[in-house]
């Protein structure tokens, strides 16, 4: 009898950590993990050549991205891109960073969604179907790009990704 309780127990582990949608051990709600992630890139974003900002918004999980160009003024010159992606929607395998420097204050994270869920169109090249890359530089926070990464994969599993990945530590 103790053997076949023991057995129903480890069992039932097993199903409920197979049926868990993301392991995950940061307590940060999707609003909080949005929030975040939206600080992040509108301070810390955009490409320097040609120069331009970003400007992040979510509705729930969907992440509303504009890129503005930017004249020799800083002021803001025109609609560069237009991204929209659900988080839910990400493809994790293709989320990457590249550092553009050697002291990693500045990199490049890129990103596609799954099936190509995600709306990504420029006024001057029109609708896009490949991935997108978000440009940032930081000197004040070093592991930055890799917190950002963290922070969009456990958006994922909030807004109902399927992960089996473990992220060990918070964003």
């Amino acid at each position: 009898m103790k053997n076949i309780l023991c057995l129903i127990a480890v069992l039932l582990f097993f199903q409920i950590n197979l049926f868990a949608q993301c392991a995950d051990s940061s307590d940060a709600t999707l609003k909080e993990t949005t929030d975040w992630i939206t600080t992040k890139i509108n301070n810390f974003g955009g490409r320097q050549i040609p120069p331009s900002s970003y400007k992040v918004g979510f509705d729930g999980s969907v992440m509303m991205l504009y890129e503005f160009g930017i004249d020799e003024n800083f002021e803001l010159k025109d609609t560069v891109a237009i991204v929209k992606i659900n988080l839910k929607d990400f493809d994790l395998s293709k989320l990457a960073i590249r550092y553009i420097n050697k002291i990693r204050t500045r990199f490049g994270i890129s990103f596609e969604a799954k099936d190509n869920k995600m709306s990504y169109t420029s006024p001057t090249l029109g609708k896009i179907e490949t991935g997108f890359e978000i440009i940032i530089s930081s000197d004040k926070e070093p592991d930055l790009a890799e917190r950002i990464v963290k922070a969009i994969k456990h958006g994922y599993c909030l807004s109902g990704g399927v992960n089996t990945s473990t992220i060990k530590e918070k964003f």
